[in-house]
């Protein structure tokens, strides 16, 4: 890490992202990357989700090479363009993944207890969480939601168009990468099984196509490889839903990079920064789900080289 808490805009007509990290390094500052307001904590391998009311939720996460895990919380108000503290969670965790429910409530889940900054990190000392978390906007207040059934640091979660909850990936505190998924019921309160995925992923990011309903996620680490594939979860192939290969990065791999965000008029899926292995990047790459090359063409690069990010769109 280095440098203050920061964030940036991506100023896109069709509706910005902002992107919030303290793991930088330098890089030529780009038009297209003007720099948002700082916030209030310095953190890295958060979890964000936005708001049925458009603020953006920022939870957890970890600063000081991974020493100081934090439970601590803001909200970022696009009108205002300000940050401001909210409620901390009740456990401390890095590497959480979070998704927004039908009634408003966030759901945070899994991440790392102990140390364990970055999503290739997996030594048996940083307990891996099946724990969850739900924030109440309406009563500015978390209380504990039903745990997973596997133990996940550095997963994706989305929530789909039914209201359910995907998670997938991440690791569970020993040397092996995971290629399940699960699903959440906020109507019945529990967990079930998913399908696995092709290739086991932690520190991948998720998204939901909103042409399709499909889930696009992408990148990771394996163990081995900071990865460029990505898959498709179809929600409706069957009851469980059903993966299938996606198309391949255009940059290289990365992993840990910021929850791939779609742009609110075109549909198009925007992934940036993340770690590839042997540096922070600063670059982005954009996906267009309606055309019909179904390929990534490569985005502009942000002002800073981020690991760790996490990224949500703003109102338009």
């Amino acid at each position: 890490g280095g440098g203050g808490p920061s964030s940036s805009d991506f100023d896109e007509a069709s509706g910005g992202a902002i992107s919030t990290s303290t793991s930088t390094s330098t890089a030529t500052p780009l038009l297209s990357w003007p720099p948002g307001p700082p916030m209030r904590s310095r953190r890295s391998g958060g979890a964000a989700a936005e708001l049925l009311c458009g603020r953006i939720l920022v939870a957890g996460g970890c600063c000081g090479g991974g020493i100081d895990l934090s439970s601590s919380a803001e909200l970022y108000d696009p009108s205002t363009e300000t940050w401001s503290r909210c409620p901390k969670m009740g456990t401390k965790r890095s590497g959480p993944a979070a998704a927004t429910l039908g009634d408003g409530r966030v759901l945070v889940v899994g991440g790392c207890c102990e140390g364990a900054s970055a999503p290739a990190a997996a030594s048996s000392s940083s307990e891996r969480l099946r724990t969850t978390e739900l924030y109440d906007p309406r009563t500015e207040s978390w209380s504990y939601g039903p745990e997973m059934i596997v133990r996940r640091g550095f997963p994706a979660a989305v929530a789909l168009r039914d209201g359910r909850v995907l998670v997938a990936g991440g690791n569970d505190g020993s040397s092996r990468r995971l290629r399940s998924s699960e699903l959440y019921d906020p109507a019945a309160g529990s967990w079930s099984s998913g399908p696995d995925m092709t290739t086991a992923r932690s520190g991948a990011t998720a998204a939901v196509l909103p042409s399709s309903g499909e889930v696009l996620v992408v990148g990771g680490y394996d163990g081995r490889y900071h990865l460029r594939s990505t898959e498709l979860y179809d929600p409706e192939a069957s009851p469980a839903g059903r993966w299938r290969a996606g198309p391949d990065l255009c940059t290289g791999g990365r992993s840990g990079q910021a929850a791939a965000a779609v742009l609110r008029r075109t549909g198009m899926v925007v992934v940036a920064g993340g770690y590839d292995g042997t540096r922070d990047l600063i670059s982005t790459e954009l996906f267009d789900p309606d055309e019909e090359a179904w390929t990534w063409t490569r985005g502009p690069d942000m002002l800073l080289g981020r690991s760790d990010p996490v990224v949500a769109t703003l109102p338009s």
